[in-house]
């Protein structure tokens, strides 16, 4: 199944459920697992810069590890991860020409490092729905 707002869908995992709101979307994995939520922008006039997924992870104001470059399908942009015990905490500012995709994970640091899998599998599968840009 895929899921999605109305500038972008991926495929669902099947681990994981979706609750869709209109601004964003919000993934659970089962039993007790971590949580998704994928919210979206559009920049008014050009397209989103590296410059500008800096300042968003800037705004976090938190000690993080080093970010990493990452790219799914037209979506390219930076991943930076965390800890607060017992929680893992990740985050995707991703960009896709004038959309700028924002993902927030938290989940049990010891189911953490499978459901990061299963949600770099999901954004892997991500398109831009073009109707809308």
């Amino acid at each position: 199944m895929r899921v999605g707002l109305s500038a972008w869908s991926m495929q669902l995992h099947p681990d994981w459920d979706a609750t869709q709101e209109p601004l964003r979307l919000q993934l659970s994995a089962a039993e007790d697992g971590g949580e998704l939520e994928l919210s979206c922008s559009l920049k008014e006039h050009g397209k989103v810069s590296l410059i500008e997924l800096r300042e968003c992870i800037a705004q976090l104001n938190r000690t993080l590890e080093p970010e990493q470059r990452v790219e799914y399908g037209p979506f390219s942009g930076l991943r930076v991860a965390g800890s607060d015990e017992p929680l893992s905490v990740c985050w995707w500012f991703l960009a896709s020409g004038p959309l700028l995709l924002r993902g927030f994970y938290n989940g049990w640091q010891r189911v953490s490092t499978t459901e990061c899998e299963q949600i770099e599998a999901m954004l892997a599968t991500l398109r831009r729905e073009t109707e809308v840009l």
